[in-house]
């Protein structure tokens, strides 16, 4: 009777094998550190901020783009919008500006975090740790990303 195995593959090329008891303790080891949780935690805070910051920095684009596109799109709802404006009132004017540049405004930001999600690559250092853990063991110098595939052993019927 052979004893479950787990199949260690760096960037798709197999590179070795562990018992999966000693992969599970390497795996449960390695969680067990608070430091590493920490760092994930800062690393999950610091990605939100550069997800914010960069919503921010795109903001004004996009809601420039809007505008250009609504003249472009409906040329005459455009003038009109244009005529109205020039014949109000300027607290009118100001209130209904301040409205719109709130509106456009959140309206870009919550486009451009969409565009910076897709983007942005968050490392997890607890998973590196597993990685680094697992290459030390099987004296892997590639690094690259790790999968792993859990061989059951047979199970044997008397």
């Amino acid at each position: 009777m052979s004893s479950s195995i787990a199949r260690i593959h760096i960037n798709g090329v197999e590179v070795g094998s562990l018992p999966l008891e000693t992969y599970k303790s390497i795996v449960s080891g390695v969680r067990k550190d608070r430091r590493l949780h920490l760092a994930l935690a800062l690393d999950l805070v610091g990605g939100a901020i550069r997800v914010l910051l960069a919503g921010l920095r795109h903001a004004p684009w996009i809601a420039g783009a809007m505008v250009g596109l609504f003249a472009v799109a409906a040329p005459e709802l455009f003038a009109q919008f244009l005529v109205e404006v020039k014949a109000a009132d300027p607290a009118e004017i100001t209130q209904v500006l301040g409205v719109s540049a709130k509106a456009a405004f959140w309206m870009a930001s919550c486009g451009s975090v969409f565009i910076v999600l897709i983007k942005a690559q968050c490392r997890n250092p607890i998973d590196d740790a597993i990685s680094l853990k697992i290459r030390k063991v099987l004296e892997v110098p590639a690094e690259g990303r790790i999968r792993v595939q859990v061989v059951e052993a047979p199970t044997v019927a008397e």
